[in-house]
């Protein structure tokens, strides 16, 4: 399926009953779990007002194909991910398991518990998701996820108090809502408004981190450079203490133009740069690389380092997009 155009967000309907809105977090094994919370129906309303607001926001931007290179103009555009082709079994570090989670959630959110005051208070949340369905006699549901960096909806450090005539003690646990949501989920497509959003919900930093030796080996057989064991611990260790970098070895894991790339090859990139720090070294008998050597290392491979055509200053992408045939 191709993604929807701009106009064809703000066209879904989200105006039927149920609505449900799930409070979630991430479990000791790094899966994605969600409890139902029970709400009055005025806010349930306001809570749907957002929702249409935001498929209205969606509905002025830009549709982008979901990649992990690009960044978007914020304000002006949006990732689409596409759910046709979910892997049934993800990469380490790939999105897809978890998104699986998500949907999954969204699907049972009726038969899902429901959240006591008590877990509001003593739990640590990350997320919440509300979820509308179509008043049409096609029924779909359109599901809304908000992330809440550490969200903790009551706290025993603090007293909170409302001020009507006169200021009163807040008991129950206090839950607030921000005007807009980050990501629309559909039956096949989400819409991304803000990509971090995106990767700490479905991104495993942990497991990407533990599957990086592979990676390392695989981009050590793909180049046919057979890189020696203390190469491979340093750009391990970078990689852990980097994620950034972990993230680009991932990536470079599925390019299919390393068998192309030689020493020499390799060594022409670095002496077109005098500017690159050193920790690179190439001879006959392969690479040497220091800390500092790594990024370069990953970079001139990702073909990011490159020169202007006319103010001939040396550059590094840390974001790109690729060019698409007309």
């Amino acid at each position: 399926m191709s993604m929807r155009t701009s106009a064809a967000w703000a066209d879904i309907d989200i105006g039927g009953e149920p609505i449900d809105l799930l409070l979630g977090w991430r479990d000791g094994r790094k899966h994605l779990q969600a409890l139902r919370i029970e709400f009055a129906a005025a806010l349930g309303a306001e809570l749907r007002g957002i929702a249409a607001a935001t498929l209205g926001r969606v509905a002025t931007m830009a549709p982008i194909d979901y990649d992990t290179t690009a960044t978007l103009v914020d304000g002006e555009e949006f990732f689409s991910f596409s759910l046709d082709e979910l892997a049934a079994t993800a990469t380490p570090g790939e999105p897809d398991a978890h998104i699986t989670q998500l949907l999954q959630l969204i699907a049972r959110s009726a038969t899902l518990d429901t959240v006591l005051p008590r877990q509001m208070r003593d739990g640590t949340f990350l997320f919440y998701v509300l979820i509308c369905e179509s008043a049409g006699p096609d029924r779909h549901r359109t599901a809304f996820v908000r992330l809440q960096h550490g969200l903790r909806v009551a706290s025993a450090h603090r007293i909170l108090a409302t001020f009507g005539e006169r200021l009163n003690r807040v008991g129950d646990p206090v839950f607030a809502f921000a005007e807009e949501f980050d990501l629309v989920v559909t039956a096949d497509e989400i819409a991304i408004l803000k990509p971090d959003t995106f990767l700490r919900l479905f991104t495993d930093l942990e497991l990407l981190t533990k599957a990086t030796p592979d990676f390392v080996d695989h981009i050590s057989e793909a180049l046919g450079l057979d890189l020696a064991a203390p190469v491979k611990d340093t750009i391990v260790a970078v990689c852990a203490k980097r994620p950034s970098y972990a993230k680009l070895l991932k990536r470079l894991n599925s390019v299919d133009y390393l068998p192309k790339v030689t020493l020499a090859s390799l060594q022409a990139e670095i002496e077109k740069f005098p500017e690159l720090p050193e920790g690179i070294q190439i001879d006959e008998s392969g690479i040497v690389l220091s800390d500092q050597g790594v990024p370069t290392f990953l970079e001139i491979l990702d073909q990011r380092i490159w020169r202007g055509p006319f103010d001939d200053s040396s550059r590094v992408a840390t974001a790109y997009r690729r060019l698409r045939p007309r």
